[in-house]
Formats: structure tokens, sequence, C-alpha cells
């Protein structure tokens, strides 16, 4: 099992090496069902990219540049749970600040994944957790299959139109006129006019934009993907990266008297109906 074998909630097994290893090797390496598999490094936003593994195949090792995770009591930790928390915002936060960078590449160093901080609720809530994600990605499976096969046959049905292979003599058609252009002779100098309030300006990216969009979200709870759209929505010049905006949060969510919190809340909470549909996500509390 190499890097590039582990994605972000799935595998890549078209491709597979095979090498020869000695029985402390094979002891040590050897993957079991259930290990939860994550790279060390790469991508700043792709830290602690990985899956559980379910022995997809037999007498499977991993590259020592992946880290194995073995849930050793499965009735107070689900191995899916722990996956999910590791890939969420909360847990690239973390890995985003104990990460050494260097020219673009981010690495985690096995220390650091010890000591990450481990939300561990009741393992019924885990386990309801798990069973709505597993749904929510057997329906985006589905719903990417059915794209897939639309465009198969939009490929498929404009090849053939492109032929004239389709009879579209039936199929009405919005015809739109254009007029004869106007032909003028001699120079013509359009009136000056002065536009005031018309039109994009663009505008430079300062920190304060950062802390009137987050002020949008006062008292919600929102996920760090809608903070970004919200601030590329405004198109403002110079606006940074996205990792340096990550910072940023994370820098704020470390900050004594910080109005930015980490929230984590679980879907479909049995307690109150507020409590639905909450996700690990950020919170503003400003007062001002």
């Amino acid at each position: 099992m190499r890097v590039a074998n582990v994605q972000d909630g799935h595998f890549i097994l078209d491709e597979i090496k095979t090498i020869a290893v000695t029985e402390t090797e094979i002891k040590r390496y050897l993957l079991k069902h259930g290990d939860v598999l994550l790279t060390e490094g790469g991508d700043p936003d792709k830290l602690g990219r990985g899956s559980v593994w379910e022995e997809q195949i037999e007498n499977c090792i991993h590259q020592n540049h992946i880290f194995r995770v073995r849930v050793l009591n499965v009735k107070k930790l689900n191995p899916y749970y722990l996956s999910s928390l590791i890939s969420s915002i909360y847990g690239k936060a973390y890995f985003l600040k104990a990460a050494k960078q260097t020219t673009g590449i981010a690495s985690i160093n096995s220390t650091q994944l010890k000591k990450f901080p481990l939300v561990l609720p009741p393992i019924n809530l885990q386990n309801k957790f798990v069973a709505i994600v597993e749904k929510v990605g057997g329906l985006k499976t589905s719903y990417q299959k059915s794209l897939s096969e639309l465009e198969n046959l939009y490929g498929s049905l404009s090849q053939r139109a492109f032929k004239g292979e389709l009879d579209l003599s039936k199929v009405p058609l919005d015809v739109v006129v254009t007029p004869e252009p106007i032909i003028v002779k001699g120079n013509i100098c359009a009136p000056s006019v002065k536009a005031e309030g018309i039109g994009h300006v663009s505008r430079g990216y300062t920190e304060e934009n950062l802390i009137k969009t987050l002020k949008q979200f006062r008292g919600k709870i929102f996920s760090f993907d809608e903070l970004w759209a919200a601030l590329t929505f405004l198109d403002l010049a110079g606006l940074p990266e996205q990792s340096e905006i990550q910072d940023k949060i994370v820098e704020m969510l470390e900050a004594d008297n910080a109005n930015l919190t980490q929230v984590f809340d679980f879907l479909f909470s049995e307690d109150s109906e507020d409590n639905k549909n909450k996700k690990i996500a950020l919170r503003f509390t400003d007062a001002n």
C-alpha cells in the first residue's frame, strides 16, 4: 500500500506493487480490517487524508510513509468515526498547526499524530454518526453515477446529431433574427460620459475583510468552506491563498479571549430539534 493508493475517504487499488518482505516486516506492517490509514505529508489542504481499511486485498502491508492507527477497543471508539474526525475541519486545523511546512509541502510525524486531541462521545452517538455518513456517501455515489451516465448520453446524442443521424425537424428552435448592420460614413465621436457608481470596482483585501465576513456568521455554526466561499464572492484584489486564511483561522482559534471557537455537534441529536443537521464547524460570537 503506497501513498498514491490512499485518498481522502477511499482507496485507489487499480495498481498495487508487490515486494518480498521478512516475517518481521509482515508482523509490523500487515494491515487488518478496521485499521485507519492516513498519509504523513503532501499539500497542506490534504493533511489527514485517509480512510478505513476493510481488507480489500489479502496479505497487504503498508509503506512507511503511511500511518496506521489501530483501534484496540471498538466498544469505545468506532474506527470510521475516528477517520471522519481526522479528516474533518477540526482534524485538518490541528494538523495544519502541528505540521512542518516547506515549499508548499506539509508533513506530520507519529508524535504529532499521537497528540491528536480526540473528541470521544458515547459509542452510540459515534455509531449513529457513522451510519449517517455512510448513507450520505451512498447517495453521493449514486448521484455521481447518474451524472456520469447523463454526460455519456449527451455526448452520444451530440455525435449522432452532428453526423445527421437524428431527425431534428420536429424539435422547436427559437430563431433570433439579426437586423442588417447600419453602415455610417464619416467620423463619429461618442459624447464623453462620466459614470459614477456604475460598474465593478476591485478592492484590496485586508484583515478587516475577514473580520467583517466572520461577523456575517455571528452566532451561527458554519464551515470553513462556507467562510471561504463568502470571501471569494467579494472578489477582493490580493485575496490570500486558502491555506493562508486557514492559518489565520487557526491563529484566531488559539488567541486569548477568542471570539472564534471550534464547535463539534452531532447530526440528528435526540435531545433537541435545534441540534439537527449540525456538523463539525466554527462559531463566531463577536459581541460588537
